[in-house]
């Protein structure tokens, strides 16, 4: 952790290394370590999808990290937390990461980008929450809109994957949900959010079958006005 951290509250600190404003509510910031705290898993979930390795030679951080994390409390000094966090343990952490990013490569998003695209999907988002909340077209918007901002939110934690899979979901239903897909996408929110999905695709530089399936889930819909 950076010298200028020391002595400062764990809140504080935490804040800054997850992108959070320093204001920001407490439960925003819990939510933010409930990810982090999962994090370990899912690195050890996408370790052993590599073959021919040695996994417990790059695994053996987790216990450490386990009693590291034991010492997170947003309101005590963040002094007991940097001393648990010893740069061996990090070092390993880095190991896994460089492993995974040789095996499974992720596509790195810009920030800019990022804001952009919140941007233009939160106004759509609260035009919905001041909708019929019992409509099936509204909770379908409502559902798959808030799927994109929390991936798009959650980005420095969960990387692109999640966003990618925000988008699959909204394209499947196309074919699963025909009905409610070409309703949703008849109205104002809905070719809103479809634009927005289009602009995450090219973000996202999706492959020419993936390509292919949203042009294919797009000609299912109306066109927009």
């Amino acid at each position: 952790m950076e010298q200028e951290f020391v002595g400062q509250k764990q809140g504080v600190v935490l804040r800054s290394i997850l992108d959070l404003p320093l204001g920001s509510d407490d439960f925003k910031l819990l939510g933010k370590l409930g990810r982090l705290f999962g994090l370990p898993a899912v690195i050890a979930s996408q370790m052993r999808r590599i073959p021919n390795i040695k996994r417990s030679a790059y695994l053996g951080w987790q216990t450490d990290l386990l009693e590291a994390f034991k010492n997170v409390n947003i309101d005590q000094n963040v002094n007991g937390l940097r001393k648990a966090l010893s740069g061996s343990l990090l070092s390993s952490i880095e190991l896994c990461a460089i492993e995974l990013d040789k095996h499974f490569p992720e596509v790195e998003l810009d920030k800019n980008a990022l804001r952009e695209i919140l941007s233009d999907i939160v106004p759509i988002f609260d035009r919905l929450l001041a909708a019929d909340a019992t409509d099936p077209v509204t909770r379908y918007l409502l559902d798959h809109i808030f799927k994109i901002i929390e991936a798009i939110e959650n980005y420095l934690l969960t990387g692109s994957p999640e966003i990618q899979c925000a988008i699959d979901e909204i394209i499947g239903t196309t074919f699963t949900k025909p009905e409610v897909a070409k309703k949703a996408a008849e109205s104002n929110e809905g070719q809103d959010m479809w634009k927005v999905v289009g602009k995450i695709a090219v973000f996202l530089k999706l492959g020419a079958s993936a390509l292919t399936l949203l042009e294919r889930a797009q000609k299912m819909l109306p066109p927009s006005h």
